[in-house]
């Protein structure tokens, strides 16, 4: 089986076929690389595992989404090997990583903090580096993505922006685990402790987004509209305006008497038996009695 045919093979096992073949040329190309970096095989790669690694390279390259787990298993290496292949030949090749905070800003759709995940990125390496030996930062890689991808979730993190991290790995065709993932975090939370408070301090007092104002017209809060006003003060009334009038209420009586018209909602009727009268009478009598009484006025009977 030639070459390519083992390249077409390895891309249908981990469902990356397409209907054209840019990825298909683009891992056949890192591929004669390989062959002609390592003629012999010095790296020791499987018949399996070089392949799949040439089409890992291919997909970073093109930016295709590359699910290296799937690799691994097909490999029938472990995690920790790959990730060591992977690494001998991008140095051997001369490939550096294309990740960047702008492309992951991008594809997580968090444009706004790349500035931020720069700075974060300096401070980080200026602040491990610093508590390293010398021999210790020359065996460090520092252009590794798992370092990146590290400070943009905290960054996210402390701008209370949520990222999934199992989202994170995937997309970026990365070898590490979540417990790789979770122990980087923790070393650079300890390194830029101050940085990350300070933007966290930032997000409190200024959000990086803010919501844009459509209508300038102050709407008036609920509080404000259920709290009850004060009535305007009943005007006090002088003690002689608030005398009834006798004259007027014994006059509408009599009119109401001789003329037929209603007393408290009743009709008179002219034909009164004397009962009938003297009833009336004494009802008239108590209501008069009340309103003399009340205004200190004695009519007599």
């Amino acid at each position: 089986m030639s070459e390519r045919n083992l390249l077409e093979g390895s891309l249908r096992s981990l469902n990356l076929v397409h209907e054209d073949s840019s990825l298909l040329d683009k891992a056949y190309e890192i591929l004669q690389q390989v062959n002609a970096k390592d003629p012999h095989n010095t790296f020791k790669l499987g018949a399996a595992c070089k392949p799949l690694i040439c089409i890992q390279l291919a997909c970073e390259s093109l930016d295709i989404t590359f699910n290296t787990k799937n690799a691994i298993k097909l490999a029938q290496i472990s995690p920790k090997k790959y990730a060591s292949f992977v690494e001998v030949l991008k140095s051997k090749l001369d490939m550096k990583s294309n990740l960047t905070f702008e492309v992951l800003g991008i594809k997580f759709g968090c444009q706004t903090i790349v500035k931020q995940a720069e700075e974060m990125y300096k401070n980080f390496i200026e602040n491990w580096a610093n508590s390293l030996s010398a021999g210790e930062r020359e065996n460090i890689d520092w252009d590794k993505n798992i370092y990146k991808v590290a400070i943009f979730y905290s960054c996210c993190k402390a701008l209370r922006i949520r990222m999934a991290k199992k989202e994170l790995l995937s997309s970026m065709n990365s070898y590490f685990s979540q417990v790789d993932l979770d122990c980087l975090i923790k070393l650079v939370e300890l390194h830029c402790k101050s940085f990350i408070d300070d933007l966290s301090v930032q997000k409190k007092g200024s959000p990086i987004k803010s919501p844009s104002k459509k209508n300038t017209t102050t709407t008036p809060s609920r509080t404000s509209q259920i709290t009850p006003t004060t009535p305007p003060p009943t005007p006090s009334l002088s003690k002689e305006k608030r005398k009834p009038n006798i004259s007027y209420l014994l006059e509408t009586v009599e009119d109401n008497k001789e003329n037929n018209h209603s007393v408290n909602g009743n009709m008179i009727d002219p034909l009164y038996t004397k009962s009938q009268n003297k009833d009336y009478m004494d009802w008239r009598q108590q209501i008069l009695g009340k309103i003399n009484s009340h205004n200190g006025i004695d009519l007599g009977n």
